[in-house]
């Protein structure tokens, strides 16, 4: 991965009328500006897309998410004493099903087959599929997704359906995002602001989806990152997205990193020790160091980042989205694929998925498996009544 230099504007000038995409794309390239170092990947428009990189991305979402699933909001102590042996899906009988982590992921999906990188198509396919989705009783569902799927419902813009909320949700639909668009930091940040804003508005959700997408995308390279190097490209794009706050979190991030602690240790040093909330400033920098100090072990950093406890389904997804894009299938622990039972989202869907995607990326048209309304319902109550 080489690095563009990105220019600031000048202290003085105004951008807040601008969309962190339009801010990065009007970027000053005078020489006398001091360079801005980001995420990143010379433009590609040429390249297609890595169906291992998309599938292992896809699958390690729902392998995560359905590892971790039984564990959400449990204390750290409680799934120390539930766990016997090594981790595995204990939903019901030794198998696994997966939350809206998973399901999120695969709206992404289906979204990209439909729009292909036309970035308002995906916005009206995006809306679309999440306002359907809301009425099928999702269960576990955030507030802001769910009060954001509601307005989608009464006629609200996708462009202003979001709610003001630093919930982790966008995190979850980020990573495909990261993979597609890794040759293209400005489409990269488009998308993933759309995809932000339709359910949250508040920019702490922006900047940890963004992270969390740019950590995809590199990891989809299939090279180890250093932290440090992480933290140089991703910080270009969250002064662009103007949110502070989650740069300081993730310099504690590195600086643990380098400190040689564990992702539990480090989440004890951030109070909390007793769980991950789904805050997203929370969130991402556990999730990030998870990622980071075991990025070729899928198995590793899905284990240490649910032993965190708190909202496991959702860590354990995003860990294992970004894990997966850089260990493809191969690299996901095969009786933990095995395990998922999931009449909705499963691993068959998504390997179609995965591969409706390559194929019809970045021209789009494409029509997108899924399953029909019936079973959709159906599954929604059986699940209600498991979780």
């Amino acid at each position: 991965m080489q690095f563009e230099e990105i220019k600031r504007r000048p202290e003085g000038h105004r951008d807040q009328e601008k969309s962190p995409a339009q801010r990065l794309s009007s970027l000053d390239e005078s020489p006398s500006d001091p360079p801005l170092e980001a995420l990143i990947l010379p433009k590609n428009p040429l390249s297609r897309l890595n169906q291992e990189s998309v599938l292992g991305c896809l699958l390690g979402t729902a392998v995560g998410d359905s590892l971790g699933l039984p564990f959400e909001q449990i204390s750290v102590k409680s799934q120390e004493r539930l766990r016997k042996g090594e981790l595995r899906q204990s939903l019901f009988f030794g198998k696994g099903m997966v939350s809206d982590d998973t399901e999120h992921a695969a709206l992404v999906a289906q979204s990209l087959i439909s729009s292909g990188d036309d970035l308002s198509g995906f916005q009206r396919e995006l809306g679309r599929r999440i306002r359907n989705w809301v009425s099928f009783f999702p269960a576990g569902v955030g507030k802001a997704t769910l009060l954001s799927g509601l307005r989608m419902w009464l006629r609200v813009s996708p462009e202003r359906s979001g709610i003001f909320s630093a919930g982790n949700g966008p995190c979850m639909r980020s990573p495909l995002l990261g993979v597609v668009f890794r040759d293209d930091p400005e489409k990269l940040l488009s998308f993933v602001e759309v995809s932000t804003r339709m359910t949250h508005t508040d920019k702490k959700a922006l900047s940890g989806a963004v992270a969390v997408a740019v950590a995809a995308a590199l990891a989809s390279e299939g090279k180890n990152v250093e932290p440090n190097d992480y933290l140089r490209r991703v910080e270009g794009l969250l002064h662009i997205v103007q949110e502070p706050e989650l740069i300081k979190a993730l310099d504690q991030t590195v600086n643990s990193l380098e400190r040689g602690n564990t992702t539990r240790e480090f989440a004890a040093s951030l109070g909390l020790g007793e769980g991950v909330s789904g805050y997203v400033l929370h969130t991402v920098p556990i999730v990030l160091h998870s990622w980071l100090g075991h990025q070729n072990d899928y198995k590793a950093a899905v284990t240490e980042v649910i032993s965190c406890g708190g909202d496991c389904d959702t860590t354990g997804a995003i860990v294992g989205a970004i894990v997966g894009a850089r260990v493809g299938v191969g690299g996901v622990p095969a009786p933990w694929r095995e395990a998922i039972c999931d009449p909705y989202v499963n691993p068959r869907l998504l390997k179609t998925l995965s591969q409706e995607l390559v194929d019809s990326f970045p021209l789009g048209g494409g029509q997108p498996s899924g399953v029909n309304p019936v079973t959709h319902a159906a599954r929604n109550l059986g699940f209600l009544g498991i979780v």
